[in-house]
């Protein structure tokens, strides 16, 4: 009965009662969608690099470290000798190692000399390895391989010819290896980290298009180029590795960090995400306020669109009790009116807003490495959704004890 007189009353107000709807709609759309996306940022975050146990670089800072192994930014202060590097990845206790080696760079995006492993080894997301989407792994010194990015936006295929420059990217140069150029002999699928946006060369191509730079320039004369098999760096930049055994981490960690031959440092990358995570925090804590405020602004319209229309139906309140609904019934309609616009705009929301990521999960995906892979409403958003209900329900309780206390005669008197 009651439910009937209510619905029977929106209906009569249908363009308030959408007004209000969308209004509700459009504020709780815009908090699960920044729930939805920092959610995804943050697994994409803390995703980018996976079954890896330690990152070995030079003593510094481990979140500098992380940033400039893994994530391609900044710039290291020093390197790993070689033989520091191979008397570690020779330890019994080790399963793989990757070296690392960086300073140079191809149209803005970040070279990184490695040898075969890191296609065969590196793992991120949800443990996945590293796959082509055409071509293979490169095998020969002036071969390479691409992230899904790089091939996108300067529109490469395998075989196109590569010039690398001196220098890391973001940083101008000038001095261009010409004389070395690269063959592009694959192309990475996209993984949505930081893969996607960088060179692949091994690290023997690193050292052949460095032959008689020492000095930090251009050789001035003709450099004899020595065969394949002695291009053996002097030193690299980082390197991962995973142990046999997940127990030994720490000691080999504490191990390398007292490594007397070298000042190295040992990180676990996944302890060092999550500090640099809660690092940003402030962030994401800034916009889900915003976006609770947006939802109560959305609320507040609710109550002052039920508080306006009071006035407007007092003479059907009033008709109502003169029909023997009690005060009690009143109050229940108005408070069943409230409940029914929020959950309609509750409804509409997770509506619009799966509608909208789903639209732009490849764009996202692409542009900001953020994969939206969830579930339809997880806990934290199904409490967010409880909370809007509870919310609407506290705000409609006063509109509706208004109309509990207005009374029969209130309601028939006209009022000039």
């Amino acid at each position: 009965m009651i439910l009937h007189i209510v619905v029977k009353s929106l209906l009569n107000r249908k363009f308030t009662a959408m007004l209000t709807i969308l209004s509700i709609a459009l504020s709780v759309s815009l908090l699960l969608s920044v729930e939805r996306i920092r959610m995804g940022a943050r697994e994409g975050f803390t995703n980018t690099i996976t079954n890896t146990d330690l990152i070995v670089g030079a003593k510094g800072s481990p979140i500098n470290l992380l940033l400039y192994t893994i994530f391609h930014l900044g710039t290291p202060m020093e390197n790993i000798p070689w033989e520091a590097y191979q008397e570690i990845a020779n330890r019994k206790d080790i399963d793989w190692t990757i070296p690392i080696s960086l300073g140079d760079s191809h149209e803005s995006f970040r070279v990184v000399g490695t040898n075969e492993d890191m296609y065969r080894y590196y793992q991120y997301g949800n443990r996945q390895k590293l796959a082509f989407a055409s071509g293979k792994a490169p095998s020969g010194t002036y071969e390479a391989a691409i992230g899904w990015d790089v091939a996108r936006s300067l529109g490469y295929n395998v075989g196109s010819k590569l010039t690398l420059s001196h220098g890391a990217a973001g940083n101008i140069s000038f001095q261009n290896h010409n004389d070395s150029p690269f063959t592009l002999a694959g192309i990475l699928e996209q993984t949505g980290t930081p893969i996607d946006r960088s060179v692949f060369v091994s690290l023997a191509g690193i050292e052949a298009i460095h032959e008689g730079w020492e000095d930090g320039a251009p050789p001035m004369g003709d450099v004899v180029k020595r065969e394949a098999s002695e291009l053996v760096p002097k030193e690299i930049t980082a390197f991962l590795l995973r142990t046999k055994s997940r127990i030994g981490t720490l000691h080999l960690q504490r191990w390398v960090n007292e490594y007397e031959s070298a000042p190295l440092m040992a990180i676990i990358p996944g302890i060092t995400l999550t500090e640099l995570w809660q690092g940003l925090s402030y962030v994401e804590k800034s916009l889900s306020i915003i976006s609770v405020l947006v939802v109560v602004i959305g609320l507040l319209g609710m109550l002052i669109a039920i508080y306006n229309t009071l006035n407007e139906r007092r003479r059907e309140i009033a008709i109502l009790r003169s029909l023997g609904a009690s005060p009690v019934t009143v109050f229940s309609a108005l408070m069943l009116e409230s409940m029914i616009l929020s959950v309609l705009g509750i409804v509409s929301a997770v509506v619009l807003t799966h509608s909208t990521l789903l639209l732009s999960q490849e764009w996202l995906l692409r542009e900001f490495s953020v994969n939206l892979d969830l579930p339809i409403l997880t806990s934290l958003e199904l409490w967010y959704l409880l909370a809007v209900i509870g919310l609407s329900a506290f705000l409609g309780f006063l509109p509706a004890a208004r109309a509990y206390r207005q009374t029969l005669a209130d309601g028939l008197t006209i009022k000039l």
